[in-house]
């Protein structure tokens, strides 16, 4: 499904720019959000997101890349440097691409075929874990795979275990999207709750990127599952 954004992002080099930095800068602008990482060589990555209601067909760098650069300067001229600079002076390559997710699977397996990743449960980028999630089911699945030697019931097992922290994550996201498109008037109630509710926004996100697996945990020590 089309979440109502598009994500954008560029490179850049600034001779008076900003220090290299672990820290990645993220801000609600007045019209967009907006982030950027300055890399240890100096070189910027800058990202952006833009509210467009309608799906858009599919966008790509090239030809139009000065005309969707004009716009974004446009969206972000009243925001804090050095955003407007950095978008002014990026003359490469601009990539821009629809942010979909996902709805809930009825099942993420048949026979002797699984899903595993952006397969099973596309997400949009809002909280960094699409990569993450595919890398988790791997080992899971491996684990399960490893431990249980009936290939449905394997299978079965690996969702049983997946599921729930997927979907927890994938509605986390979706609410991190929202709160970038949210309208004049939601725009306004969430920058004058953001610096209360955020403290607690970390301490709930904690959970989901504090999670680890252990690889010798034994899969066949939960109890049998039916397969689906």
């Amino acid at each position: 499904a089309y979440t109502g954004l598009v994500g954008t992002g560029g490179f850049v080099r600034l001779s008076n720019g900003p220090k290299p930095s672990p820290v990645m800068e993220m801000t609600f602008g007045l019209r967009a959000f907006f982030g950027y990482q300055v890399t240890p060589s100096g070189e910027i990555f800058w990202f952006q997101n833009t509210h467009e209601p309608t799906e858009p067909q599919v966008m790509s760098s090239g030809a139009d890349d000065e005309r969707w650069k004009a716009r974004l300067v446009a969206l972000h001229r009243d925001d804090h440097e050095p955003i407007p600079t950095m978008l002014q002076a990026t003359d490469g390559g601009i990539g821009r691409f629809p942010i979909y997710d996902l709805a809930t699977l009825p099942t993420w397996h048949a026979g002797r075929v699984a899903l595993a990743g952006d397969a099973a449960h596309v997400m949009g980028p809002h909280t960094g874990q699409g990569s993450a999630m595919a890398l988790e089911d791997a080992m899971v699945l491996g684990m399960c795979l490893r431990d249980i030697p009936d290939i449905d019931i394997a299978l079965a097992s690996y969702e049983h275990r997946r599921r729930p922290r997927v979907e927890r994550v994938v509605k986390l996201t979706r609410r991190v999207g929202n709160t970038k498109s949210p309208g004049p008037l939601g725009r306004a109630v969430r920058d004058r709750i953001l610096p209360i509710v955020l403290p607690m926004g970390v301490k709930q996100t904690a959970k989901i990127y504090a999670h680890r697996i252990d690889w010798d945990e034994t899969m066949a020590d939960i109890p049998p599952i039916r397969a689906i």
